[in-house]
């Protein structure tokens, strides 16, 4: 197979690159506070090593899948990604598979729920259409306490 020529490929723009720079710094700073949380409820200390691993591992892994998920929409002839092209993302993960369904079912009912509510034309004061305030659900494992 041969090689690519290096003065084939296009080097990324100075934009580009502090774009990536500060997904990437935005990217350790939330990994690196879920392991300072973690690390607090265990009595761990993590280093700066394995927090800079894990992030360079977790934006790869996020390019790798934004771009399979662009090309499920574009052998669809579609622009845009959508919920089919997740779902083949997820084939392989049943279990997550089975999460993904279930959080889109639940997305296309309040869809519709708020579909019934425009053509029923519920309104509040001046005149604008109510929004659903959505129940906020509390997974508390403590509640033998």
């Amino acid at each position: 197979m041969a090689e690519k020529s290096p003065e084939l490929e296009v080097a990324p723009s100075e934009e580009a690159v502090a774009q990536t720079q500060r997904l990437k710094a935005a990217l350790h700073y939330s990994i690196g506070k879920t392991y300072e949380e973690i690390a607090s409820d265990h009595g761990m200390k993590v280093s700066r090593e394995m927090m800079a691993a894990v992030t360079e591992m977790v934006y790869e892994q996020c390019r790798l899948v934004s771009h399979d998920l662009e090309l499920f929409a574009k052998h669809a002839k579609r622009t845009t990604v959508n919920t089919d092209d997740v779902l083949l993302m997820c084939r392989r993960n049943p279990s997550l598979m089975k999460i993904m369904r279930e959080e889109n079912e639940k997305l296309k009912s309040l869809k519709e729920q708020g579909k019934e509510k425009a053509i029923t034309g519920e309104k509040r004061k001046g005149g604008r259409v109510k929004k659903k305030e959505l129940p906020i659900i509390l997974d508390d494992d403590d509640e033998d306490d």
